[in-house]
């Protein structure tokens, strides 16, 4: 395996050499071409010095040639510049579009964040549509609430003052026979009737509203018993 190995270094080197020589022998043989087509122009052209009096048989083709070869001279200095012209646009059109690929990818974010800023917005508007159409659904119900309660409390102020009406009727009828007694027993003896004096209930009522607020309402409930009525109270906290 080593032997082999060395024979193909061997070969792999020939072939370089052999690579390299055979350039050599195309370039040499190129260069050989040149040497004998401007040996066989030089022959000819040192017979014609020989022999000047012999017209030279291609006069008629030397103008045309080097006009055609002036041309081909000014064909190739166009081309060029063209070329120059090309390369120079190209560069300019190379350089405008990294700008405008850069400005695009600016721009670009600038649009996604736009368009991810519309999307937030549109979600908290739908949100917030949504919040507004349970608030008007609330708002609703309260007021349908709030005009059941008004309707309650007509009904309950109608029936207080029928309450009222009756207790004055009734406070009328038991102060007339208070006053009879009176004048019949009196001196000795006296009746005195007050009105709304037994509020035993209301305190009781009063006292298990107050429960677990934390204040000292045992004497708060009778002072307010003896201060408000229950309907200027309602009236209070209405």
């Amino acid at each position: 395996v080593v032997a082999l190995e060395a024979r193909a270094g061997e070969l792999a080197a020939t072939s370089a050499l052999t690579a390299e020589k055979t350039a050599r022998l195309q370039l040499w043989t190129n260069e050989s071409t040149s040497t004998a087509v401007r040996t066989d122009a030089l022959t000819r052209f040192e017979a014609q010095t020989d022999s000047p009096a012999t017209a030279d048989p291609l006069a008629p083709f030397r103008a045309p040639y080097a006009v055609a070869v002036n041309q081909v001279i000014s064909a190739q200095a166009s081309f060029a510049a063209l070329a120059a012209n090309v390369r120079t646009e190209r560069a300019t059109a190379a350089t405008r579009r990294q700008q405008l690929e850069s400005d695009a990818r600016v721009l670009r974010g600038e649009v996604e964040k736009l368009v991810e800023g519309a999307g937030a917005v549109a979600r908290q508007l739908t949100a917030l549509k949504a919040r507004v159409g349970q608030l008007e659904a609330v708002e609703k119900v309260i007021t349908e609430r709030r005009q059941r309660l008004a309707v309650h409390r007509r009904r309950r102020d109608d029936l207080l003052n029928e309450l009222e009406a009756a207790r004055d009727l009734r406070f009328q009828g038991r102060k007339a026979v208070a006053d009879r007694l009176n004048a019949a027993l009196g001196p000795k003896i006296g009746i005195a009737i007050e009105k709304y004096g037994q509020y035993s209930d209301y305190t009781r009522a009063l006292t298990d509203a107050f429960r677990g607020s934390g204040l000292k309402y045992n004497d708060l409930v009778h002072s307010i018993a003896e201060a408000v009525s229950p309907r200027e109270l309602t009236r209070f906290v209405e």
